[in-house]
């Protein structure tokens, strides 16, 4: 097996709207820390790495290009492609992509595909399911991670299992791949013990993959192609061809691959596996208290029974409750009953209907550079606190309606306004003018903190005319 080459993908397009106020469009759940201190994309990402012998190629959306660009070089990780989707198409097209990269350049290697928001509790057991998931996949078989049940789930699909294959650990001949299923069929599924959890968790040759979409889904497999052929290279990044990706109709690769292929091989990963979907999820995903409870951040819980309780920031103090989740971040506060957790994308959805951009954006908006904060604002006035990376400068640009004081509070920084090039350290400032051409620069090794007061008639993101700009942005 050690001359098999095996490259981790990892599927970062999702948007995780059942896990707000933590999770949104800006910023969603594989790019936060639900269950430790790294975001669930870093957690799959070193797991992988640990699994495989080439970089991971990642596949996400636009938006998020540089927050993962940026998770990986917090977890030392170089990646051997970022490959940005143009739309989302579900995991089949995702999927078609990775693989026409992969077989262009290595034809007889093994993909190891997983989606970036799971958690796996035994690094060692993940790395013994997949190194027996390799051996069959280098054989031409389409292989499926199963999980044992530990109870009647609604919220996964299942594998009926067939006969086990000789030589194998766990490895058994797929016979059937289930939807997820109401209550009552899952129960039955319980009982009947030749079910395994779908863990969305698939291992394949590149090349095998390819022929089974070519003859099951043929548009896919060509779209897929062709956005790979005609990608252009954007900074560290690959962008598809957009014409070609949208092409490719949105289906999973359950439903394109795995319910027809001859195929399909099932093998068991032995450890505790979490699919974070839900608050209720993330309960069950984390360590407990004595009463059951999950207590994060600044909250304080008396007598409080099966819950999750987070916060941010402010205090929160929950009393006498069972069976709720209450979450709040600096913008937002969500209470909720655990069993309805599954239902919080109808909040987002009437978030978004009545004008309310809370449901998409956070209070903290990420930028190639770094982020902001709003941390006050009123008429004709808006505070900001800015964050500069190290390495990283916003673009070269001016405000037509707004003047801005900018005050160094971390750091050093060096900034250009017109034909000046100040240097600005801790507890210095600086005036840019209305209708000035301006930067802010850190060629420090730390992150730089600046607090901003703009000052006008219009204090929106839309007044920014762009001169230059290292990250191409338009």
């Amino acid at each position: 097996m050690s001359n098999i080459s095996i490259w981790p993908l990892i599927l970062a397009g999702g948007t995780g709207e059942r896990l707000w106020p933590v999770s949104r469009k800006s910023l969603p759940k594989q790019f936060q820390a639900l269950n430790s201190e790294l975001s669930l994309f870093q957690e799959c990402a070193l797991r992988l790495a640990e699994a495989s012998n080439r970089p991971p190629i990642v596949l996400c959306n636009n938006r998020h290009r540089f927050i993962a660009a940026e998770h990986l070089r917090l977890a030392g990780i170089e990646p051997g492609a970022i490959i940005l989707e143009p739309a989302r198409r579900n995991t089949a097209p995702a999927i078609a992509v990775a693989a026409s990269w992969v077989r262009d350049s290595d034809p007889d290697a093994v993909v190891v595909a997983a989606p970036a928001d799971h958690v796996v509790e035994s690094g060692a057991a993940f790395r013994d399911a997949i190194e027996e998931a390799v051996a069959y996949a280098s054989r031409g078989y389409i292989v499926a991670i199963g999980i044992e049940p530990t109870r009647p789930s609604e919220g996964f699909g299942y594998i009926r299992q067939g006969e086990k294959l000789e030589g194998g650990r766990t490895a058994r001949k797929i016979e059937k791949f289930v939807e997820k299923p109401d209550r009552e069929t899952a129960e039955k599924f319980l009982r009947e013990g030749n079910y395994w959890w779908n863990a969305g968790i698939f291992v394949f040759s590149a090349s095998a993959i390819l022929r089974e979409l070519e003859t099951s889904h043929p548009q896919i497999a060509d779209g897929a192609k062709r956005a790979v052929s005609a990608a252009e290279p954007d900074l560290d990044f690959l962008r598809l061809n957009e014409a070609a990706f949208n092409e490719c109709p949105s289906t999973s690769i359950d439903y394109a691959v795995m319910e027809h292929t001859g195929r399909g091989v099932a093998v068991r990963l032995d450890a505790e596996w979490f699919d974070i979907g839900s608050w209720s999820g993330a309960l069950e995903a984390s360590p407990k208290n004595s009463d059951g409870s999950v207590a994060k951040g600044n909250v304080y819980l008396d007598n409080v029974r099966q819950s999750y309780i987070r916060s941010d920031g402010t205090l929160v103090a929950v009393k006498d409750l069972e069976n709720v989740a209450v979450v709040a971040t600096r913008d937002a506060v969500l209470v909720c009953d655990l069993s309805k957790s599954q239902d919080i994308r109808s909040i987002v959805r009437g978030l978004g209907e009545s004008g309310r951009t809370e449901g998409e954006n956070h209070a903290k908006d990420y930028r190639p550079w770094g982020n902001f904060e709003v941390i006050d604002e009123g008429a004709r006035f808006l505070v900001k606190r800015l964050q500069i990376d190290p390495g990283a400068s916003i673009s070269l640009q001016k405000h037509r309606h707004r003047a801005e004081h900018w005050v160094v509070v971390q750091g050093r920084v060096q900034v250009t306004r017109d034909d000046d090039i100040l240097e600005l350290s801790i507890d210095q400032s600086v005036y840019i003018p209305q209708g000035a051409v301006h930067r802010i620069s850190n060629p420090g090794d730390v992150p730089a903190l600046i607090v901003e007061v703009q000052t006008g008639e219009h204090l929106s993101e839309d007044d920014i005319v762009r001169f230059e700009d290292k990250y191409r942005r338009a």
